[in-house]
């Protein structure tokens, strides 16, 4: 290549960056049609520049401009460009779960996700992300609200949920369109199946109770507003011991 042509070359990846629109999140590994060397020198040019911002070890922005001085993505949106990137399902976790919900207020300084991809840690400017290896059964509830909210009440804890929390989930829950009504009777754990599911009783009532030596025995009544799971079952993957019958409509 002649040195007219990297010059042109040059320009051209420089101006199709610059004319990203503001808040773009950017990897070296986007451009494979240039040399990775040639990437990661004009993205540091345009970081020099001020055009770009370096957050992370070969991940790059454009921030917005405001009069109050540069806006940047959220951690949540640059979480999901590195999965885009990796093809990856990622999911809030632990104290991160509980702050996309409004269940806590507190800002986090360190963020976990579950990813169906690699494990890492990335450090950006102000924050650590934590991407731990999540089973294929925490990216497979019907909707992300039941994902978040599972992944949040094992954070929280049933006796840690008072009358604020069961109002913000009530508010979430009423927007789900993905519900069910159980009719009396109806069955949802049988002896001998995996517990693949966590609920919440909006209303009615739930009857778990278990067979041991041809006699009945009832473990325990779930109530409205109650949630729970075959804890063993759930967790474990093993066949339940159990079965979960409603007791009303």
């Amino acid at each position: 290549m002649s040195r007219e042509d990297a010059i042109k070359e040059n320009i051209t990846l420089k101006d199709k960056i610059a004319s990203l629109p503001d808040g773009s999140i950017l990897f070296r590994s986007d451009y494979p049609e240039y040399h990775s060397e040639f990437v990661g020198s004009t993205l540091a040019e345009l970081t020099d520049d001020g055009i770009l911002s370096k957050i992370a070890q070969g991940i790059y922005v454009k921030p917005t401009k405001s009069r109050f001085g540069l806006v940047f993505p959220s951690v949540e949106k640059v979480v999901q460009a590195i999965a885009a990137r990796d093809n990856a399902q990622i999911l809030p976790s632990g104290m991160t779960a509980l702050n996309v919900l409004g269940l806590s207020t507190q800002i986090p300084m360190n963020y976990s996700y579950l990813t169906s991809g690699s494990e890492r840690t990335i450090k950006l400017k102000n924050h650590q992300v934590v991407l731990k290896r999540g089973v294929p059964k925490n990216f497979s509830y019907k909707t992300r609200l039941i994902a978040l909210l599972a992944q949040a009440l094992r954070t929280l804890k049933q006796e840690n949920i008072g009358n604020s929390e069961l109002r913000i989930i009530r508010e979430l829950i009423s927007k789900e369109t993905d519900k069910e009504n159980l009719a009396k009777d109806t069955l949802l754990l049988d002896w001998g199946q995996v517990c693949q599911h966590y609920y919440f009783i909006n209303k009615g009532t739930l009857r778990i109770f278990f067979y041991e030596e041809g006699e009945e025995f009832t473990s325990w009544i779930a109530f409205e507003d109650y949630f729970f799971t075959e804890f063993n079952s759930y967790m474990t993957h093993l066949p339940s011991r159990y079965i979960i019958v409603a007791l009303e409509d």
